[in-house]
């Protein structure tokens, strides 16, 4: 059975994706007013549709009109205060995305050079956690889109776990394609996007807590 019928011409890149043809049908019909119950109805139950998809069971998750870039920096915005320390696992473009954001934004960012196409080695990240206690948060991709390469997050999680340190995870290439469990393995923050494996058009973005957190 064939599920998706492209015509025209083909997008080779890592994301945003082809379209299927069904999808782009829909966007073509009018709009529903988004202050109406069916609209608001739709909402809710494509919330917890994605809740669902991202295995996140918690009511701290929301979306975003904004690429995934945004949800990325609502993210160290709200997780983090001006002058604390992250550290940034940079082993491609979306690394140095996490580490440009936490400096924008008044971090100190601690950058960890991984050689681009190859995975963080976990033991290097507890290592300089131990050197460096007043870390607050870990920023790393799951899939780096830039070069596929797949960073360990559930190992990374344990070494978070007993720490005042929290692991924010771009999984922006990730969902949908990996089977994440974020509550289970401990993710802190999971960042989401509509471009990739949910092949919907850019500009949709999601946000996952599962621990409520206060800043300060």
């Amino acid at each position: 059975m064939k599920l998706f019928n492209f015509k025209g011409e083909r997008v080779f890149t890592p994301g945003p994706v082809e379209i299927p043809d069904r999808i782009r049908e829909v966007l073509g019909r009018q709009i529903i007013h988004h202050r109406t119950k069916e609209f608001t109805e739709a909402f809710l139950e494509t919330r917890e549709l994605f809740k669902r998809l991202v295995d996140c069971t918690s009511e701290n998750f929301v979306f975003f009109a904004s690429s995934g870039t945004g949800a990325m920096e609502a993210s160290v915005q709200n997780f983090f205060n001006p002058g604390e320390k992250v550290l940034a696992v940079v082993g491609g473009k979306f690394g140095e995305r996490w580490a440009e954001l936490g400096r924008t934004w008044g971090l100190e960012v601690v950058e960890l050079q991984v050689e681009w196409g190859k995975s963080v080695d976990p033991d290097q990240v507890e290592d300089i956690l131990n050197k460096n206690p007043e870390i607050k948060g870990v920023l790393v991709q799951m899939s780096e889109s830039s070069t596929g390469a797949y960073h360990d997050v559930k190992t990374l999680a344990k070494i978070t776990k007993d720490r005042d340190t929290l692991l924010v995870v771009d999984a922006i290439t990730a969902l949908g394609v990996y089977n994440m469990k974020p509550h289970e393995w401990g993710l802190d923050v999971v960042v989401g996007g509509s471009q990739k494996a949910f092949m919907l058009p850019p500009g949709l973005s999601m946000l996952c807590s599962p621990k409520r957190r206060k800043k300060g």
